[in-house]
């Protein structure tokens, strides 16, 4: 209980101190614009707070990006060593909302991130803001469902939901009744690591799975589509599923399905600094997800430039379909994954072509430059 009320007493002077120093930034400012970033969380293990924050240090070119947090965190130490203007919101957040409104001729634009954050855009439109305010939701179905209710589009003077993926959107119309012509598309970006030396060993073939244990990331699926491939084929084939965790029912269905498979193996979890080794020794990256808005391993496969397949259900696969089609399945039809698997084992060195579709897709929509860009062009369009 002590303890509590210590916590509780500790949270109260950081955020009287964070908003003592907010008052201060508009006084007297002159030079460029501010760009204001609003995360509903200070953490860094992954996500949408993540990908805001990696956003920030693109945008804070002239230290003009403000990231606010609703939550504490890492990423609060982050922005600092980056010279970003990093504040805890937390319960007095009206008050730094009205801060923003009274100084709004000051402000380029603000992103609120995620659904979470649906009664900040309730109290500035509660408020007649009068600038431009960007709604980037990540949500998958289910939270979109969850937060149906406050999806809509606001009263306010400049404002545009964006959607990470073609997924979210198609969501976001079914379920809250707005029309896709008033959503924007914008895929979070990830850092350019660059294209990895071609893998030419062929024997092991190494097809990797990244991702939790569970239903979403379903590698069931795999599994069933390698047993599907012919016997010789799979004598060939090391199939590893690189997981950090693990929903325990599914792992429990999964056990016996690889029992007895000495080429099929789960791994991890892998520090994310060891990551880029995984794709390099992989010949293949598989993402057999099922209803995943825009799933990272997709992305890095396209960064690091490797094979991948992925289910139709993901954001990237509705994103890629013209370019990508040959490698794109319908989630649940084993036998369509079988036949992809055992065509790009049996052609392996003839994918030139797509190694160069790839990284060019990356880096137009879902690099941080990319993501920039795009970001940039729907604020003006805002005007």
């Amino acid at each position: 209980m002590i303890k509590k009320i210590y916590c509780k007493l500790l949270e109260f002077a950081r955020a009287i101190s964070d908003w003592g120093r907010f008052r201060k930034l508009f006084k007297g400012h002159q030079g460029e614009k501010f760009i204001i970033l609003i995360s509903h969380s200070g953490d860094t293990g992954g996500g949408a707070p993540v990908v805001l924050y990696e956003l920030a240090k693109s945008l804070n070119k002239s230290n003009n990006v403000i990231f606010l947090t609703h939550g504490r965190g890492k990423i609060i130490d982050l922005c600092k060593k980056q010279n970003i203007g990093v504040f805890e919101t937390s319960f007095l957040y009206r008050k730094y909302l009205k801060q923003i409104n009274a100084n709004s001729e000051k402000i380029d634009f603000m992103v609120i991130n995620t659904a979470v954050l649906h009664f900040y855009l309730s109290y500035l439109e509660k408020l007649k803001f009068p600038g431009k305010v960007i709604w980037w939701i990540h949500e998958s179905n289910d939270l979109v469902n969850k937060y149906q209710e406050y999806i809509r589009e606001y009263n306010l003077k400049h404002f545009r939901i964006c959607c990470v993926s073609p997924l979210v959107k198609a969501s976001i119309r079914d379920a809250c009744q707005i029309d896709e012509d008033k959503l924007s598309l914008l895929p979070y970006g990830i850092v350019d690591k660059g294209a990895l030396p071609a893998q030419n060993r062929i024997e092991p073939f190494i097809i990797s799975l990244i991702g939790r244990i569970d239903e979403r990331k379903n590698q069931i699926e795999l599994v069933q589509a390698y047993k599907k491939l012919p016997s010789s084929l799979q004598k060939k084939i090391r199939l590893l599923m690189v997981a950090g965790s693990c929903d325990e029912g599914y792992l429990r269905k999964l056990t016996p399905l690889i029992e007895g498979q000495a080429n099929i193996k789960i791994i991890g979890p892998v520090p994310r600094d060891k990551m880029q080794d995984i794709y390099s020794k992989s010949n293949l990256i598989v993402c057999t997800s099922k209803n995943d808005p825009l799933p990272v391993v997709i992305t890095e496969a396209m960064m690091y430039g490797r094979l991948f397949i992925t289910s139709n259900e993901t954001g990237q696969a509705l994103i890629a379909e013209k370019a990508f089609a040959d490698f794109i399945y319908e989630s649940g039809d084993t036998d369509e994954l079988a036949r992809i698997i055992e065509r790009i084992c049996t052609h392996y060195n003839g994918y030139n072509d797509f190694y160069v579709k790839e990284r060019q897709l990356y880096l137009s929509d879902f690099s941080i430059s990319g993501a920039v860009n795009n970001l940039r062009e729907i604020v003006k369009e805002m005007d």
